[in-house]
């Protein structure tokens, strides 16, 4: 199993992402909506929520590198 685990991670990720996202496509398509205008729509909230992601882990991972940093001469020998 730990062969494949590296090949099955992408597909992993693509069908919990599909399984998210397939809510709203019925919903486009219940209104009637072309199948390229759905595709789009999807596309655009997923990276919509993508970079709200980022956004709010940003001062996180800042603050995080401020005191990595500050930590270093304790963490160094001299």
């Amino acid at each position: 199993m730990r062969v494949l685990e590296p090949m099955m991670t992408p597909f992993i990720v693509e069908a919990t992402i599909a399984y998210f996202l397939d809510p709203f496509a019925c919903r486009l398509d219940f209104h009637g909506t072309h199948r390229m205008l759905r595709a789009a729509v999807l596309v655009l909230l997923m990276m919509a929520r993508i970079l709200a992601a980022v956004v709010g882990l940003l001062p996180l991972l800042a603050v995080k590198m401020t005191g990595l940093v500050r930590s270093i001469p304790t963490i160094t020998p001299p």
